[in-house]
């Protein structure tokens, strides 16, 4: 996983710059491939640092992301572990899930 830093200063133009790189991959725990969301929230957080190490002036900042996994949520509370899509745990639904929200 990459982070980037769009700097732009007069005569402003629109530019990327790596700031921080890390591995992202999933782990195989009680026989199913699931995300360490700990150290990705961790590696993240080290990006954004480097990114205002580098930037310090940044006044916004996104963060994008592949967009195929997702955490399940109890209220504020995260379910752990997270499943990778990789897993196929959630194989068995998709076809009910696409019932009520179809598949574009």
């Amino acid at each position: 996983m990459r982070e980037f830093v769009k700097p732009c200063a007069p005569p402003c133009a629109i530019v990327t710059d790596e700031t921080y790189r890390f591995s992202n991959g999933v782990q195989r725990v009680g026989g199913k491939l699931v995300w360490d969301m700990e150290r990705l929230f961790d590696c993240v957080v080290e990006g954004i640092k480097a990114a205002f190490a580098k930037y310090p002036s940044i006044k916004s900042l996104a963060i994008d992301t592949w967009g195929v996994d997702y955490v399940l949520m109890n209220g504020d509370a995260e379910i752990l572990p997270c499943a990778s899509y990789r897993d196929g745990c959630d194989s068995a639904v998709i076809e009910r899930v696409h019932g009520v929200i179809p598949f574009a």
